[in-house]
């Protein structure tokens, strides 16, 4: 039999373990949802604003993937990116979470923004963050609002939103 000392120092690292090993998941899914999100909002905005998206016409999500693919990304074939611009169309706001998440200093400037999308999408979401302020600050529908936004992103994986799209 194990020594009572001995026996709580295994618990105690399986805890540990069990716990940062859930943390560390957590992590990636909130990650891996930005990464989404964010590729949805650049295929938009150049669907937008892109000068030479004719010349891909239809063919844009099979021409990205293939580029992409060739730059070693994973994930990215053209069901793929069709996914991520419909979960930025049906969760725009959930940059309302991104920007409270940057501003808090959690995610780093490098990872979310390249040098030229940077200032207009924090702009962007400044500008949303700003008007949903000014329209509701202090009522119970705004703070329902942000948290329903920051649940989805903190408890449901990119895969469980997708599927929420589906039925909607």
């Amino acid at each position: 039999m194990l020594p009572k000392l001995f026996d709580h120092l295994a618990n105690s690292i399986a805890s540990a373990h069990q716990q940062l090993q859930f943390e560390a998941a957590s992590a990636v899914n909130k990650l891996l949802t930005l990464r989404n999100w964010l590729i949805g909002y650049y295929i938009v905005e150049y669907e937008q604003n892109g000068e030479d998206k004719a010349e891909y016409g239809d063919g844009l999500m099979d021409k990205l993937a293939e580029i992409l693919v060739e730059k070693g990304l994973k994930n990215v074939s053209a069901p793929e990116l069709r996914r991520y611009r419909k979960f930025y169309d049906v969760y725009a706001d959930l940059g309302f979470v991104f920007a409270l998440e940057r501003i808090r200093g959690t995610l780093s400037h490098e990872l979310i923004l390249p040098e030229n999308n940077d200032k207009k999408l924090m702009q962007t979401l400044s500008a949303q963050f700003k008007l949903q302020e000014n329209q509701k600050q202090g009522t119970l529908s705004h703070e329902l609002e942000n948290v329903h936004y920051e649940r989805l992103w903190a408890r449901l994986s990119f895969s469980h939103l997708v599927e929420i799209i589906k039925i909607g």
